[in-house]
Order: C-alpha cells, then sequence, then structure tokens
C-alpha cells in the first residue's frame, strides 16, 4: 500500500528560525510551535501560518491542548539564561490571550494535562513544579527539587501523583 500524500511539508509564510519543540496538533488540524526567534506559530491544516504570537519567548517544549486553549511555557530571559525567568501562557484558538503566569527559571518541558484536564503541570529549570488550575492560571500549588536540582524533563501523572526526572536520574513523586 502506498503511503498517503502530503498535504503540505512547507509553511506558506516561513518560519525565520529554527523550530525549537514538536508539534501539537488539534483536532482540526493546526499546528502550534514555538521557534527561536521567540515567537510561538498556529499553522492551519492546510499549511498557512494563521497567526503569531510575537515575544513569547523560547518556547522549548510541545505545547498543551485542551478544548479550545493551547497551554505553552517559555524561556522569557533570553538564549543562555535558564535560571532566570519563565512563563506559561494560555491562548484560544484565535489567538487570544487568556492568562499567563510567570514561573521561577525557564520552562525548558511541555505542560502535561490531568486526565480531567482541569490542571496544567509546569516543569522549570531551577527544579519548580507548578499546579495550575488550566481555566484561570491560578497556581494550585508549587514544590522545589530539593539541592538545587536543575529539571529537563517534563512531569509525568498517574491517578493520584505526579512526578518529574532531574539530573542526577532520580526522580520524585508527590500527592495531588
Amino acid at each position: 500500500m502506498p503511503p498517503p500524500p502530503d498535504l503540505w511539508t512547507t509553511p506558506t509564510v516561513p518560519v525565520e528560525e529554527k523550530i525549537a519543540t514538536s508539534l501539537a496538533v488539534a483536532d482540526d488540524g493546526s499546528a502550534y510551535v514555538g521557534a527561536f526567534d521567540g515567537n510561538f506559530y498556529k499553522v492551519n491544516a492546510s499549511g498557512e501560518v494563521e497567526w503569531t504570537f510575537e515575544d513569547a519567548g523560547l518556547v522549548m517544549g510541545k505545547a498543551a491542548i485542551t478544548g479550545n486553549l493551547v497551554i505553552a511555557g517559555a524561556n522569557i530571559s533570553g538564549s543562555g539564561r535558564q535560571a532566570e525567568g519563565g512563563r506559561v501562557f494560555a491562548l484560544k484558538a484565535d489567538k487570544t490571550p487568556v492568562w499567563h503566569f510567570d514561573t521561577e527559571g525557564a520552562v525548558v518541558a511541555a505542560p502535561i494535562l490531568s486526565e480531567d484536564k482541569t490542571t496544567a503541570y509546569i516543569s522549570t529549570y531551577t527544579g519548580h513544579i507548578y499546579a495550575l488550575d488550566v481555566q484561570t492560571g491560578s497556581q494550585l500549588w508549587h514544590f522545589q527539587l530539593p539541592e538545587e536540582q536543575k529539571n529537563y524533563r517534563c512531569p509525568s501523572t498517574g491517578t493520584t501523583k505526579t512526578g518529574c526526572a532531574y539530573r542526577r536520574q532520580a526522580g520524585f513523586c508527590t500527592e495531588y
């Protein structure tokens, strides 16, 4: 059986810099992605860049999509300064900002959503783990990894626990 045909391979408006992460694809076929130019893009199912969210920061993890919300985290400190500032933001599919939450340290991994899609778990390079309300961006809880560990991976979730791997190849697990 031959492979399916490509619908498109290059956006009609090229992204100026390298893509920083994997694409997050919505049910309608739209793709969301960050690039090293500090912008966050929506590419529609026809391969056209539908909109650009400028000055989003360096989005280094795949966005999370739930309903009409796209949630992404970024390094807003600039290249090479991951220990400084990060931000998580939620946009509607039409680019309307819904909320943002500033973090201690750059967000270097993809947000993870709880099974019921009401909580977003965020991890930062400096070892901070946040649980945020998906609809409002309000902080539900915060945890700091011990001994100033640096975090390079996204959290993982289970039925009643959330966890994260960090530099010494160890991990932690907290009740929520």
